[in-house]
């Protein structure tokens, strides 16, 4: 009666028990036990427990069967019903000693199938921040303020190489190796968190490890990660980031940027970072001495504000071309209002700042006060006029009359005498080239030519070049020869200006050939572009000239030259001529051999453009 009652009270359980002997035979089962394998429970009895549970799952249980150890338990291990089914189970099973008779085993079994995926996703969760925290180099450190005791992770431990075990002994190594001017800063996250109800705090302090005497940089960020009933801490966790190449690129800025502050503050020339919308964002001290401003009078005011008027808007082009990033910089010259009223050139310099992304950020100019300069270039320059205009008149008489005097050729003039006519009939014309040459470039470079510029084509007017340079082509024994794929090559240009280039470029060519040579005119089409070449053979461009020879009144060595005549501005005319005309202008020269010059015609209607630097050439020699 006893037992019926025992085994009615087992059935009634509602747990999915079993019971096993000392074989590892199932004994009794409860109907969930039976229900969760698939089997009838007259079934389960008698059953090998490997029958349920792989040998995986039973090496634990067996340590129990065998009387090693009184209880196991595990958790996520298979199980199999009768119809082969995997489950996902949780097991206990402990040892029931039996005062009277054998022991037996109990095993509680609960299916965690339902679990199974949330713990898997746990787990990999874990993992991947394991493994984060070890590719970030993230050290963790746990501190318990009560009994002073430190545990550290193997990253911690890889950072900071203290080799104590002892907690007082590890804080003592721990600051004998802390720069001492860092102490109280890397103390003071920990000061803070026993002292207020903070949860966190951070510093970075100067670390030295044992074998090295050079100092490495520690972040470290303190948590609260446990208080106690009172609210003081009870754990306090400690991440640990050697961070010393990034405070190494972050001094580096910091001098970088205090050396362009200095340099910025302290240059002979004013400078000012401009925002994009027009507004001034710094300024130095030359840049508000050149105006008569204060600082504060200047930032955050529009740059134009302190421009003459008439200048505001002669740079527009030049600057949508800057911030669309197609020229790296621009100089012009503008008129500056002072605080004084006083009126003040300037030649300004601008350049673009951009942003990380390569986004336009704001500009910098650049201000040299070129007022005094643009006085004296002005003096130059009306001076020069004036001479020129006083010379041409009386020259062209007296050019006149020697052309007169030696067209009378009955006249009975000794040999001397019309020797001498000759030669001042020659001076007579070399001087009135000279002026005509005078006039013309001041012209060009003052801006004052107008140019009309036609859809023209190019090798006719060559040709008709070519021809008029014929006698001085003669004189020197030198032929010309045009080169050209196509007669269709049509370029916008200025006729006369273009009759004017030819000129200059073929006598150059023809003065400095070699006797008996070939000058080659050469026409082809590049791009937007038709591009003419004037190319000789003869003894070159020696390296001392290269850098001067698009200046005005550069010649060559004399001894060259004098036989050759000249002005030496032919070129300079030339590289005005090209520029303004929308096109460009240029050389390439092999000494003893080859000299090529070229400039280009644009195929597309250009706007004519003036010099932006008025006497640039003059600014450039004046470096």
């Amino acid at each position: 009666m006893d037992a019926q009652c025992a085994d009615d009270a087992f059935q009634t359980l509602g747990i999915c028990l079993l019971t096993i002997d000392t074989g590892g035979t199932i004994d009794k089962c409860t109907p969930e036990a039976a229900q969760l394998f698939g089997y009838a429970r007259d079934e389960m009895r008698g059953l090998p427990l490997a029958r349920l549970l792989p040998d995986l799952a039973l090496e634990r249980a067996r340590s129990v069967i065998s009387r090693e150890i009184d209880d196991a338990s595990a958790s996520g291990v298979s199980g199999r019903c009768k119809d082969g089914t995997e489950l996902t189970l949780q097991y206990f099973i402990k040892r029931v000693k039996n005062p009277v008779g054998t022991s037996h085993f109990t095993l509680v079994v609960n299916d965690i199938g339902d679990q199974a995926e949330p713990l898997k996703k746990l787990h990999h969760d874990l993992m991947l921040s394991d493994l984060a925290i070890r590719g970030a180099g993230i050290g963790v450190v746990e501190f318990f303020p009560d009994s002073m005791v430190v545990s550290t992770s193997p990253i911690a431990q890889d950072i900071l190489e203290i080799k104590a075990t002892d907690p007082a002994e590890m804080r003592q190594e721990w600051r004998s190796r802390v720069h001492p001017d860092d102490l109280e800063i890397a103390l003071s996250p920990t000061q803070i968190l026993m002292t207020s109800k903070l949860d966190q705090a951070s510093c970075e302090y100067r670390f030295r490890k044992p074998d090295d005497q050079s100092w490495r940089w520690i972040r470290a960020g303190l948590f609260v990660t446990e208080r106690k009933p009172d609210g003081t801490p009870r754990i306090v966790a400690s991440t640990l980031i050697d961070v010393t190449e990034r405070k190494r690129h972050e001094l580096a800025l910091m001098r970088s940027n205090e050396q362009f502050r200095l340099a910025f503050d302290n240059a002979p020339i004013g400078k000012a970072i401009v925002n994009l919308d027009g507004t001034i964002h710094s300024v130095n001290t030359a840049f508000c001495s050149l105006y008569g401003y204060s600082e504060t009078m200047l930032v955050d005011k529009e740059f134009n504000s302190f421009l003459l008027h008439e200048d505001i808007d002669s740079d527009v082009g030049q600057l949508e071309l800057l911030k669309a990033g197609e020229i790296p910089s621009y100089r012009i010259e503008k008129r500056l209002v002072r605080g004084d009223g006083a009126i003040v050139w300037g030649l300004m310099s601008v350049a673009l700042i951009k942003a990380i992304n390569g986004d336009p950020e704001s500009f910098i100019v650049q201000i040299v006060d070129v007022t005094e300069h643009r006085r004296l270039i002005e003096l130059k320059n009306e001076f020069v006029a004036t001479v020129s205009h006083e010379l041409r008149t009386p020259l062209t008489s007296i050019v006149g009359a020697l052309s007169l005097l030696t067209s009378f050729t009955d006249e009975n003039y000794s040999d001397q005498t019309q020797r001498l006519l000759y030669i001042a009939q020659q001076n007579g014309n070399r001087l009135r080239a000279l002026i005509d040459d005078i006039l013309d470039f001041e012209k060009y470079s003052s801006g004052q030519v107008t140019f009309t510029l036609t859809e023209t084509p190019i090798l006719p007017m060559i040709e008709d070049a070519v021809m008029a340079n014929t006698p001085i082509a003669e004189k020197y024994d030198v032929t010309c020869n045009v080169i050209s794929l196509s007669r269709r090559l049509n370029g916008y240009t200025d006729q006369k200006r273009f009759h004017q280039i030819m000129a200059n470029l073929l006598s150059n060519a023809t003065k400095f050939a070699n006797k008996g040579s070939v000058v080659d005119i050469m026409v082809e089409r590049t791009g937007d572009f038709v591009r003419v070449a004037v190319k000789n053979q003869g003894v070159g461009i020696s390296d001392a000239f290269r850098k001067r020879i698009f200046k005005p009144f550069s010649q060559a060595e004399q001894s060259a030259t004098r036989s050759r005549g000249g002005t030496g501005l032919g070129l300079s005319i030339v590289k005005q001529i090209v520029e303004q005309s929308g096109g460009e202008v240029g050389y390439d020269s092999v000494p003893n051999g080859f000299t090529t010059f070229w400039f280009t015609i644009p195929t597309k209607r250009p706007v004519p453009r003036t010099s932006a630097v008025r006497d640039e050439t003059v600014y450039e020699s004046g470096n």
